[in-house]
C-alpha cells in the first residue's frame, strides 16, 4: 500500500472516531513501527492489536483500548507484516502529525512522549465517561437469563435428623 492510501485510511478513521483512544492507538502504532525499523521480522497483531496504545502510546491506561474499523486494522497489519523503509515511516509520521494538528492529546504526546499532569487528569476523566456510556446500554429491569422462577413450595422437613447421645 502506498503512502497516500495509508494516510487516507488513517485520516478517515480519525474523522469517524476522533479522540483520546484513537489518537493514543495511532501514536502507539507509529512508535512500534518506528522501533520495528531497527529490528527485523514481522509482528503478529492478531491477538493484541487493540492494546498497542496501552503498551506503546502516550497514555498507558489499560482501559484506553481501541479496536478500529477493519480497513484501519488492515493498514496496520500490512505495515507490521511487511518491510517498510525509514523514509516511508518518516513521511507517514509527518502526514499524520499534520492531519492531527488540532488534536490536544496527540500533539502533546508527539512533542513530549507522554501527557502532562493536566492532560492526564482530562484523560482520566474520559475513562469514567466511557464506562458510564457502556453501562447505560445495559438491559435495565430485565431479569437475568436463566433465573429460575420463584417456587411457592417449601420443604416441610429435611432429611437431617438430630443426633441424640
Amino acid at each position: 500500500m502506498d503512502l497516500s492510501g495509508t494516510v487516507s485510511i488513517i485520516v478517515q478513521e480519525y474523522q469517524s472516531c476522533p479522540g483520546l483512544f484513537f489518537e493514543n492507538h495511532v501514536y502507539g502504532c507509529l512508535s512500534l513501527l518506528e522501533s520495528r525499523i531497527d529490528s527485523s521480522g514481522a509482528l503478529d497483531l492478531s491477538s493484541n492489536g487493540s492494546l498497542i496504545g496501552v503498551e506503546h502510546g502516550f497514555y498507558k491506561n489499560p482501559l484506553c483500548v481501541y479496536e478500529g474499523s477493519v480497513a484501519y486494522q488492515d493498514v496496520w497489519k500490512h505495515l507490521f507484516q511487511n518491510d517498510v523503509s525509514a523514509t516511508f515511516v518518516d513521511d507517514l509520521e509527518d502526514a499524520v502529525i499534520e492531519a492531527f494538528e488540532g488534536s490536544t492529546f496527540f500533539s502533546y504526546g508527539v512533542e513530549h512522549g507522554d501527557l502532562s499532569a493536566e492532560l492526564e487528569d482530562k484523560a482520566n476523566a474520559l475513562m469514567p465517561l466511557k464506562t458510564k456510556r457502556r453501562l447505560a446500554k445495559s438491559r435495565k429491569g430485565v431479569p437475568p437469563v436463566g433465573t429460575p422462577p420463584k417456587s411457592k413450595l417449601r420443604f416441610d422437613k429435611t432429611r437431617r435428623r438430630s443426633v441424640t447421645m
